[in-house]
């Protein structure tokens, strides 16, 4: 029984596109900006390399890129730039 309750749980998180969101697992934020990009026009951009392999937990609306930016500012304490309406650019905060 436990083992189907994970499974479920697996299948709901890989299909929450299907509801609009975004449910990060444990993806690093590499992965997660690029799961953000293939659906928004404002693109993020990890700016720098040593964040790329962060693993970051949440669950976001795809149209939402602004929100994931903040709550990696706030998780990470990173510095996030939105100055530019074509990007959003993160990196660690010195």
């Amino acid at each position: 029984v436990r083992y189907e309750a994970t499974r479920t749980s697996s299948v709901d998180r890989a299909l929450a596109w299907r509801e609009g969101m975004i449910d990060l697992n444990g993806t690093t934020l590499g992965d997660a900006a690029e799961e953000f990009n293939r659906y928004n026009d404002r693109k993020i951009v990890i700016s720098d390399p040593s964040m790329v392999g962060e693993q970051f937990d949440g669950l976001f609306r795809i149209g939402d890129p602004e929100g994931f930016a903040l709550a990696v500012r706030g998780s990470l304490n990173a510095n996030v730039n939105m100055d530019d309406p074509r990007w959003i650019r993160i990196e660690r905060a010195p």
